[in-house]
């Protein structure tokens, strides 16, 4: 068996973007320029390929100059207004979260071209959901991702911080190329989560937000106290 390939902590990979054109689709939010790899962005990060793209934002595999680390660069590809407060949204989230099992935030700002970014620890490893179509994790492996997934909730929970999208491809397991282990989990994609202390809600009362197989019913029913 072909042993499985690195994965980045995008949730969707897909092919990469070619071009450095800004394109539209007819029906569709207009695609903003895409960064060129080699290029610096904020005189701080140097992008390097693109780990994956999603409906919203890319993430590349970038150097941090400040110290020289790499981190995951992710990027919104459109110039939708409600895309961008989602992005803010996340990198504020995070950056008021330090949990060992939540991905960790490092800078986020605005391009020369008017994207947001968001950079976060690079991780290697697999998805859970992944993990879980290569093979079945014990009872023991099981116990043990619960614990570390329930005790960094609950450090995001004391913050006043809702996740609102916990599923298998937002649970990251860290690892090489064998694959992900289920005793090293990060939580990632905190892009709806609810934050109690926001002056603006991300949400209505009565909007249905998430991923319908994975939400509480009082999520699904839209109700604002989801705590």
């Amino acid at each position: 068996q072909p042993r499985p390939r690195k994965k980045t902590h995008a949730t969707e990979v897909q092919p990469r973007m070619r071009g450095n054109l800004a394109r539209s689709v007819p029906g569709k939010p207009a695609m903003l320029a895409t960064m060129i790899p080699g290029s610096l962005l904020a005189e701080r990060f140097v992008l390097g390929e693109v780990a994956g793209t999603g409906g919203m934002s890319t993430v590349y595999r970038a150097e941090d100059r400040q110290t020289g680390e790499i981190v995951a660069l992710k990027i919104v590809n459109t110039g939708e207004s409600k895309d961008s407060r989602r992005f803010v949204q996340e990198a504020r989230v995070l950056a008021d979260l330090s949990h060992p099992g939540i991905v960790r935030y490092v800078a986020h700002g605005i391009s020369p071209t008017g994207q947001c970014y968001l950079a976060m620890e690079w991780l290697e490893g697999e998805s859970l959901g992944e993990h879980l179509r290569r093979r079945r994790p014990s009872v023991p492996e099981m116990v043990t991702l619960v614990r570390i997934v329930a005790e960094a909730l609950a450090s995001a929970h004391a913050r006043g911080v809702i996740h609102r999208d916990l599923k298998p491809s937002n649970i990251f397991l860290m690892g090489d190329d064998t694959g992900g282990d289920t005793a090293r989990p990060k939580i990632l994609d905190f892009g709806i989560a609810r934050m109690n202390n926001m002056t603006r809600a991300a949400t209505r009362t009565g909007m249905m937000l998430g991923t319908p197989g994975y939400m509480s019913p009082e999520q699904a029913r839209g109700d604002r106290n989801i705590d």
